[in-house]
């Protein structure tokens, strides 16, 4: 969709926007990101960019900022250069999911830290919303006199732990009969 070109000025104008919040001109694109072309080249491209939808600007003599269409692109960019989850990637979030007992919810923080820490961005992992909470299956285990433990799997894979108070032991027979009533 863009040149080669035309994707580096609209990097330089994204992360200089994230870093000044203020709008980039073509000089500053040169100077701070060192492109090999003159100011008049970085402002036609600008406006092939601001054709495009990807930059906008607020003045007629101000710089340009990035615009939403110009953001998700920037965004779709760096996913796509990412590279692609290999064999060693889907043991380590299966092992992370594994280490915290097929608990999504403390999996995905783990895992939103380790991806902070290595790429040193700010993560952001949200659980898919469940719009129907359909449960396929409750196991029940007593762990003491007066605790039990609930595992209730959802038929979007998600899986939750429960203890549950007590006032009285209960017997393996009962605790199967509840979680086939539930």
């Amino acid at each position: 969709m863009i040149t080669n070109r035309q994707q580096s000025i609209l990097n330089a104008i994204v992360e200089d926007y994230v870093d000044y919040g203020l709008p980039i001109g073509s000089k500053t694109v040169i100077e701070r990101h060192q492109v090999n072309v003159s100011p008049a080249t970085i402002r036609n491209e600008m406006k092939l960019l601001e054709d495009m939808g990807l930059i906008e600007k607020v003045h007629a003599s101000s710089g340009r900022s990035p615009s939403i269409k110009g953001f998700r692109y920037y965004v779709d960019q760096l996913l796509e250069n990412t590279s692609p989850r290999t064999e060693y990637n889907n043991q380590r979030l299966n092992k992370i999911l594994a280490d915290n007992n097929y608990n999504l919810s403390n999996a995905l923080s783990v895992y939103a830290n380790e991806l902070s820490m290595s790429t040193k961005y700010t993560t952001l992992i949200m659980k898919p919303k469940q719009t129907k909470h359909l449960i396929t299956d409750i196991h029940v285990f007593n762990t003491d006199a007066q605790l039990i433990i609930m595992v209730i799997v959802f038929e979007s894979g998600n899986v939750e732990h429960l203890q549950l108070a007590v006032p009285e032991k209960i017997s393996k027979n009962r605790l199967v009969q509840i979680a086939n009533y539930i």
